[in-house]
């Protein structure tokens, strides 16, 4: 089975890249992670990238060069699908068009709840928790050009403890992604590229 590259654009620690990159080593796996793309110098996801000696691409940060520089990278690697680890920019629709909108997204909370412009990081979980919510969870959906609104292909649902802290629930739910998103990725490159019903 030929594994289909992806590539991974993040802004912060590298978490969720880990995963991702980890579930890639199994021969099952439909994907590999044939590129990394950080959105800013000195963030932990360049570190996981150098790691796992996969090539890392740090954006400049100049907006008019971005999608030029974005998507040279993904020709270079043969890149068919982008998934989005904690990336924080807003991707344009030459990037999404670049892969034929095969982008995925990762959201700490259950969409269309919690989501859109400003709501990332612990910012969710605060709403969350102030909303006395006593169920969040993940949910991995298509990247369109509005933040949070692209279908969803997966959602996974926890319990919030009692008493849990906006820290406490952040680490809850990040577990939850290290388990969901990589599966999720999988699944929809075999769907999409027609390896068939392999899926874990």
């Amino acid at each position: 089975m030929q594994k289909i590259q992806i590539a991974i654009l993040g802004s912060g620690s590298g978490t969720n890249a880990q995963s991702i990159i980890e579930y890639s080593y199994d021969e099952a796996c439909g994907y590999s992670v044939g590129l990394i793309v950080a959105s800013k110098p000195g963030i932990g996801i360049i570190s996981v990238a150098n790691v796992h000696s996969i090539p890392v691409y740090v954006l400049d940060g100049i907006p008019e060069n971005r999608v030029l520089e974005i998507t040279r990278q993904l020709q270079l690697h043969s890149v068919k699908v982008i998934v989005l680890a904690g990336y924080l920019l807003l991707l344009e629709k030459e990037t999404i068009g670049a892969v034929k909108g095969n982008v995925l997204n990762v959201h700490p909370a259950l969409l269309p709840k919690y989501g859109g412009v400003g709501m990332y990081g612990n910012r969710v979980h605060e709403a969350v928790l102030a909303n006395g919510d006593q169920v969040t969870g993940v949910t991995v959906h298509l990247v369109d050009e509005e933040y949070d609104k692209g279908p969803i292909v997966e959602q996974d649902s926890v319990i919030i403890p009692e008493g849990i802290t906006v820290e406490g629930l952040r680490e809850l739910v990040l577990k939850i992604e290290h388990k969901v998103y990589p599966r999720s990725i999988d699944k929809f490159v075999k769907t999409r590229f027609s390896f068939g019903s392999i899926v874990r």
